[in-house]
């Protein structure tokens, strides 16, 4: 299983460089895609060199060709990261989540399809079935490479003479935030291939004797929940309802009760028993009690996955640097994931043989603990407020308080919160006009009443309806067209 991620952790460092330097990202994006399905091509043939060739040169042929499909993903990983990060910067933790979701839909649809193939035509059908359909889809993604909307230009991109010195040095990125976050990655990746290699066999004794079939739809379940979580964290930070901060601080604390609850430690142990009422937990019992673990972990997994990467960048953007260091430090998001996928399933095999699930999950949670401790002290208020402020996208351009540098007319009361001073124009008069609905918008998403009914000029529901009539004269400018946020200090002109 180590295989795999080995791949990708050693080539992560060079793909990262390529997708930060490259204005063709689209490109090596679908580049990486046909990689991995040629390696999967390759890997169909593994029946053929066992019977040709031996036991031990199939064993070879297959570890060969998992490790190309990790140097693959690797290139693919990097590339993604970086084409999300340039197309959808403004809206990173939607794209995200989305994109979570896609990967768990296609996590689904592979454990159906993968077992159907198989049954069919064998150990080949499988990969030759996803390696035309990968190498198909990544033909299509180069007809997508438009350069220039390339955000890193030949003068931003890092440069390739080793003569030349770097304008930012990594150290000089990583902050105790841009930790947290590549930590929480590791943890993700970490904790889901540690459960990966030992969960099955735990299952086995736990539920007592079931089939393949019911030990994968566990699996199934579990990664139904990661897609669900995934989906939820989507439209949360969608709709800006919670920080980065404090969707970590839950999903660290729910991951590692999910974690707790799926050993059983013995206080969830003495629970089942005194809700059972007897002294042996029925099987049904058991089942609820994975369920229900399965669930929580993998939902809040899905969940501090989603915000890692995005608080990484906030807390970059909050350090005054450009977009260069924001693709360092994904290569930092990315590394920290193979790192995990590889770690994980060595270390999990190793303390599971040698102290058993329960106390190998109580140490697994006690990971969690430490993370959630480090997300405890880098929690700040300002910083939050400083980067969300007020989200109502039509009061925020005028009522938000800003830091001005030139205060000489302030009084020492009110630096550094003034509100900004803009000059009238009709931009600013459609602004104050809208106000009353935002209010009122406000005051309904509150399930408040106003306190007295909105001026006439606004709203008139209570007035029978008047047949339409044309317009005499075009209506203002000022009305029609679509708002767009004041440029502070500057006049429209028209």
């Amino acid at each position: 299983m180590a295989i795999y991620p080995f791949g990708a952790l050693v080539t992560t460092p060079v793909a990262a460089r390529l997708a930060r330097g490259t204005q063709r990202i689209v490109a090596l994006h679908s580049f990486a895609i046909v990689a991995i399905a040629v390696a999967m091509l390759l890997t169909s043939i593994t029946p053929w060199v066992q019977r040709w060739l031996g036991n031990v040169c199939a064993v070879l042929w297959l570890s060969l060709c998992r490790l190309a499909q990790g140097m693959g993903a690797s290139l693919y990983l990097s590339a993604n990261t970086s084409l999300i990060t340039r197309r959808f910067g403004h809206q990173l933790p939607y794209a995200i989540a989305m994109t979570e979701v896609c990967v768990g839909s296609g996590g689904q649809l592979g454990r159906v399809m993968g077992g159907f193939l198989f049954d069919v035509g064998g150990f080949a059908l499988p990969f030759v079935v996803t390696g035309i359909s990968q190498v198909l889809i990544g033909l299509l993604g180069f007809r997508f490479e438009e350069t220039r909307e390339a955000k890193v230009s030949g003068s931003d991109a890092e440069p390739t003479d080793e003569g030349e010195q770097r304008t930012t040095y990594m150290r000089d990125l990583i902050t105790v935030r841009v930790c947290l976050g590549g930590m929480c990655a590791f943890m993700v990746y970490f904790a889901s291939t540690f459960l990966d290699a030992v969960l099955p066999q735990y299952l086995m004794v736990r539920l007592t004797r079931i089939t393949v079939g019911v030990m994968s739809l566990c699996l199934s379940f579990r990664g139904l929940s990661y897609l669900m979580g995934s989906f939820a964290i989507a439209q949360l930070m969608h709709r800006r309802v919670v920080s980065f901060e404090v969707a970590i601080l839950y999903g660290l604390t729910a991951t590692s009760c999910g974690v707790l609850m799926l050993g059983p430690q013995s206080l969830v142990a003495h629970f089942e028993l005194m809700v059972a009422g007897t002294e042996s937990m029925s099987l049904s019992l058991r089942w609820i009690t994975v369920v229900v673990s399965v669930l929580v972990f993998s939902s809040s997994a899905a969940t501090t996955f989603v915000v890692s990467l995005p608080l990484m960048h906030s807390e970059v953007r909050r350090l005054g640097y450009g977009d260069v260091e924001l693709e360092k430090v994904a290569e930092i998001f990315v590394t920290m994931m193979a790192l995990g996928e590889m770690t994980g399933p060595i270390f999990g095999g190793w303390l599971v043989s040698e102290v058993g699930f329960v106390v190998g999950t109580f140490i697994l949670a006690c990971f969690y603990w430490a993370l959630l401790c480090l997300a405890i002290v880098s929690f700040d208020r300002a910083v939050i407020r400083a980067r969300d402020g007020h989200h109502h996208q039509l009061v925020a351009p005028v009522l938000a308080p800003v830091e001005l540098k030139d205060t000489a007319g302030c009084v020492d009361v009110c630096h550094p919160l003034c509100v900004p001073l803009i000059v009238p124009s009709d931009e600013v008069s459609f602004v104050f006009r809208r106000i009353p609905f935002a209010l009122d918008e406000q005051r309904r998403h509150r399930r408040v009443l106003p306190g007295s009914a909105p001026s006439s000029v606004f709203r008139r529901c209570l007035l029978p309806e008047t047949p339409a009539k044309p317009f005499m004269t075009v209506p203002s400018h000022g009305f029609r067209r679509k708002y767009e946020p004041p440029v502070l200090g500057t006049v429209a002109s028209y």
